[in-house]
This record gives C-alpha cells, structure tokens and sequence, in this order.
C-alpha cells in the first residue's frame, strides 16, 4: 500500500511537471523532472522487494540498495505497472508539446487516437459513424495485403477500394509515411491504377501510382488505408 501511495504521488508530481514545463518543453525535460518526482516518491516509501534470486535471506547488500535503485531495477512487488504509466504520462505530455507548436506535428497520432477522434467527433455531432482499418498488412484489416499476391489478388484489392469509395457517407484516408489523408479521386489508365491523395497537406495534389502505396503498405503494419462511414442523414 506504501508503495502504491508513492506511485500516486509519484505520477500526481510527473504531471504537475508536465504542466509546468509547458508546450515548448522537450520530451528529455519532461521526463527528467518526471524521474526526479518518481525517485523521490519512491525513496520516502517502504518499498516491496522482490525475493532473493537465492531464495534465502536478503544479504547485508541487498539490503543496502536504495528506494531509488529497487525501484529503477524493477525489484518491486506484482501487479504494479508504474514503469507503463509513467511513459504513457510521458509520452502524451511530449504529444501535447508537438500538437501545441505554431506548426503542429501529428506524429504522436496513431490509428487507434485516429478512429478514437472519429467516434468522439461523431458523438459530439450526434452521428453514426465508423471508422474501419480497411486495407493493410497487419491482421486487423478488413483486405490484408501481402508480397505474395498476384495480379488477381492485388485486382481484387484494388476493386475493394474503389466499391468503398463509391458507397455512400464513406470517405477513404491513407495512412501513408509521415501522413495521413484523404483518397480524392481513383483512375486506371494506360499507365495503371492511380489515387489522388497528398503527401503533404490535405490538398488533392499527387497522383499515387497503387503499386507504390502497395508496397508503403507493406513496408509497415500502422501504414494503411482507413474507411469512415456514417449512416447520418
């Protein structure tokens, strides 16, 4: 229970330094006064140690250890996961910090906060609306893609996407390097299939050749194209 109190307090100090630290801090910054919170938690509390690897008694060494280093070794009892709350504090205190820029950056926003994004906005606006993983390597997609398809599987693929971009109430977003954005527009011509997207901006500005968001695809699993549909009026 001591330790757990520490913990509490621990994080109560991780965010307050967050909070102090402000949009412009670094993720370094952040993190340091984060640890000099921990630490000093952690050092005013009895702590649970993890049995000796020998099984016996805690020799007149272990015994020695610091509140600081059981904590920081990981020598702490079960169940407790300070380490995964302490970088999830982190990690959205540094997000804040690179949404919050003049120029903001996006690149704390993953799939999961995406489609979490369109369920709140669709909640706020009272609208029945979904968000998919559609096209991807990863196992999570409704069409998963892969380097061994075929020209048959890799036609089948690209006929999924255009009868999503036809439905209606759906839009199609590429998760592609770095960005996400809209499909505007699908074409097949002599030099092949094609979609309208943006590699930067949300302007309709590049024409994609499939075969290459193919291959971004499959060059990592979080990479993907992502299908919203409402059934609003």
């Amino acid at each position: 229970k001591g330790a757990r109190r520490a913990g509490a307090a621990a994080i109560a100090g991780v965010a307050a330094a967050a909070a102090a630290a402000g949009a412009g801090a670094s993720k370094f910054g952040v993190a340091a006064r984060a640890m000099e919170s921990l630490c000093d938690a952690m050092s005013s509390a009895a702590l649970p140690t993890a049995p000796p690897s020998g099984g016996g008694k805690e020799t007149e060494a272990q015994a020695a250890v610091t509140g600081e280093e059981r904590v920081l070794s990981g020598a702490v009892g079960p169940g407790w996961g300070w380490q995964k709350a302490l970088l999830a504090l982190l990690d959205a205190a540094n997000g804040l910090s690179r949404l919050s820029r003049s120029k903001p950056s996006t690149s704390c926003v993953g799939n999961a906060l995406f489609a979490t994004a369109v369920a709140a906005l669709a909640e706020k606006r009272q609208e029945q609306c979904a968000c998919a993983m559609f096209i991807g390597s990863g196992a999570d997609n409704i069409a998963r893609i892969s380097s061994k398809d075929n020209e048959e599987k890799i036609a089948l693929q690209w006929s999924k996407i255009r009868e999503a971009f036809h439905e209606r109430g759906t839009v199609l977003v590429y998760h592609l390097s770095n960005h996400y954005a809209l499909i505007f527009a699908l074409r097949e011509t002599s030099a092949g299939r094609q979609l309208l997207t943006a590699r930067k901006g949300q302007r309709p500005r590049h024409w994609i050749a499939f075969e290459e968001v193919r291959q971004t695809l499959l060059a990592w699993t979080g990479h993907r194209i992502m299908k919203i549909t409402t059934t609003s009026s």
